[in-house]
């Protein structure tokens, strides 16, 4: 059974453009996602952004740093990430988006063990994690079947929507508890300010190894005013 890390990845962020190749610590964005990827249980990791010109960027940084890159529609993302599983041949899929460099690979490998592709078409973990630290584990059937079937913007664009919003009857949906309260916190990067948050967790522990979210909490007690400082701004409705 092989796993593959998908990772969608664009220039043009309504919110921020060019985000996911902004440096934080000297590193690109994206590039903190890749190393965080290469501490995880995973076969291989793959970049896929679309063939619009102005990703030609993330193609080059991509291939610079030793990954595989696809490229498809800028649209249509589900069929983007069908095709790319399909050309390396993956069997489960673990969907990552390019601006969440704070992905936990602690939580990460945690979902991939839970992950048993007999029973489980879909797995994502339970509420209760920081926006960014999200996992979405989906099967090659699964996404095929999505591929297949979805016929609304919403679900062509955000990949897994059919699943768990348009036609959970026809799916094995498993969310993963992981026993944490920690929705307040908002580190994903959407917004400049997103990303200075983001980017004073990194001034502040990296290249600490891999911080987790351990680490990061701990960090708080020395940073309060890191609190606040995002709070106001609402994620985009799917």
């Amino acid at each position: 059974m092989k796993t593959v890390a998908i990772i969608q990845a664009r220039m043009r962020s309504t919110r921020l453009p060019g985000k996911v190749l902004m440096k934080i610590c000297g590193r690109e964005v994206l590039g903190h996602i890749l190393d965080r990827l290469a501490a995880c249980d995973i076969d291989e990791t793959v970049v896929a952004t679309s063939d619009h010109p102005e990703n030609d960027a993330v193609e080059a940084f991509v291939k610079d740093n030793g990954y595989a890159v696809f490229r498809g529609d800028e649209q249509d993302v589900l069929g983007r990430f069908y095709q790319c599983a399909a050309l390396h041949k993956a069997d489960v899929i673990i969907r990552v988006t390019a601006d969440n460099p704070l992905c936990d690979p602690e939580i990460i490998n945690s979902c991939i063990h839970g992950f048993d592709n007999d029973k489980t078409d879909y797995l994502r973990t339970a509420p209760g994690l920081p926006l960014g630290l999200g996992v979405e584990i989906v099967s090659y059937k699964a996404l095929e079947a999505c591929h297949l079937c979805a016929d609304q913007p919403r679900d062509r664009e955000h990949v897994t929507t059919y699943i768990y919003s348009t036609a959970p009857d026809r799916f094995q949906i498993y969310e993963f508890q992981h026993g944490l309260d920690l929705s307040q916190y908002r580190w994903t990067i959407d917004t400049e300010r997103d990303f200075e948050l983001v980017e004073d967790i990194y001034k502040a522990l990296y290249p600490e190894n891999l911080f987790g979210y351990r680490e990061i909490l701990r960090a708080y007690d020395a940073n309060p005013q890191w609190l606040g400082i995002n709070d106001d701004i609402a994620q985009k409705p799917y």
